[in-house]
């Protein structure tokens, strides 16, 4: 396992698992394996991805961190 340090958060949210599509497409039609899905919010106003951790950083790049 892995830790993330961020200088920041500006917002955190509580949403329904209802609200999930799932996705591993980005509007052009590429592969984004780091994102598992996206949450449709105030019907279409807004729209927030969720983000896989364990594919944002390759196995290769954690072990060459320490």
């Amino acid at each position: 396992s892995y830790g993330v340090i961020v200088d920041s958060v500006s917002n955190v949210l509580r949403v329904q698992r209802a609200l999930l599509k799932e996705s591993g497409k980005t509007a052009d039609g590429n592969d984004a394996e780091f994102i598992s899905g996206i949450y449709n919010l105030n019907d279409g106003d807004r729209l927030v991805m969720k983000l896989d951790p364990n594919k944002l950083v390759s196995p290769e790049e954690i072990k060459g961190a320490f």
